[in-house]
């Protein structure tokens, strides 16, 4: 028998950072957008690098889950070993820091407020959590610093700060071959069940469509403006990456919408992709859902 390596609960990108996300390379979005933007990409390739490592890992996972207790509390990952609750939150820090009254302060004296205060408080919320249900289970909580570039001057002292030299022994800790038990399973399925995954304060600001940039994107380099030179069932970007054309005109298709915030013509994809028309109608037809008839023809997601 093989133990638990998948994840039951997984991240998924908000519809405020699809949405930028889209208009990246379209558009100069505003500077609250742009630093939200390059904060949450530079955390997510953070935590997809801990995810990586955890999935190898025996355990039951989840990565990003949000709980109410009764204040919501945020958790990069969780994982259910040996009747023990384990906690990560991931940080994704490069340069050079020191530790000034409990707060992180990098070489350039920029300083990350409450990091270890809001461990402390997740950690906090989450032996609640358990005992409101009744869980006898231990609780414990680390920060991981995953990025090689990262420096504790003064080295680490605090229990509960892990570095990047230190993560593999994280992963060595959990058994792939683990079986959890009844016990465990039912945490599992109660943190899902309870997960909030829906950010209520979240607010988009929408740009003018009529301004994006158009093109297909790559999604191994992001460049805009991938042409069909190969005039075959694939695309080849600038990059080198070779694109299967039917899967990225869908993509294209699905973010045109996004952006628009509405459904898309025919002639409007080929205007956006430069694609044959014959090609754009078949993948509209066979994915998409169609609204009147004719030139008023639309389509919009099933």
């Amino acid at each position: 028998m093989t133990g638990e390596t998948m994840f039951i609960e997984s991240h998924e990108r908000s519809n405020y950072y699809c949405y930028l996300q889209s208009v990246e390379g379209r558009q100069m979005p505003d500077e609250v957008d742009q630093l939200n933007y390059r904060n949450y990409i530079k955390g997510f390739e953070g935590e997809k690098k801990f995810e990586t490592m955890l999935s190898k890992c025996g355990g039951i996972k989840l990565w990003d889950v949000a709980l109410r207790t009764p204040a919501l509390s945020q958790y990069d990952f969780l994982v259910i070993y040996n009747h023990t609750l384990f906690h990560f939150e991931v940080k994704n820090f490069s340069g050079q820091y020191r530790i000034l009254n409990n707060q992180f302060v990098s070489d350039s004296d920029y300083v990350h407020h409450d990091v270890l205060s809001q461990l402390n408080r997740a950690h906090y919320n989450l032996t609640k959590f358990l005992v409101k249900h009744g869980i006898v289970f231990k609780v414990v909580s680390k920060i991981i610093f995953i990025n090689d570039g990262f420096t504790l001057i003064g080295g680490v002292e605090h229990q509960d700060i892990v570095t990047s030299s230190s993560v593999e022994k994280i992963g060595h800790y959990f058994d792939d071959a683990y079986i959890p038990d009844i016990t465990e399973k039912k945490l599992g399925d109660l943190l899902v069940s309870k997960h909030e995954g829906k950010n209520i304060f979240e607010r988009i600001y929408y740009y003018d469509f009529s301004k994006m940039k158009k093109g297909m994107r790559c999604p191994d380099c992001r460049k805009i403006g991938i042409e069909d030179h190969l005039k075959g069932r694939n695309l080849k970007c600038e990059c080198g990456s070779i694109l299967n054309k039917a899967k990225i005109l869908k993509i294209t298709i699905e973010e045109i919408m996004m952006l628009k915030r509405a459904g898309v013509s025919t002639r409007e994809v080929v205007n956006w992709t430069g694609l044959n028309e014959r090609v754009v109608r078949r993948c509209l037809v066979e994915h998409f859902h169609a609204e009147g008839k004719g030139k008023a023809r639309k389509f919009t997601i099933k």
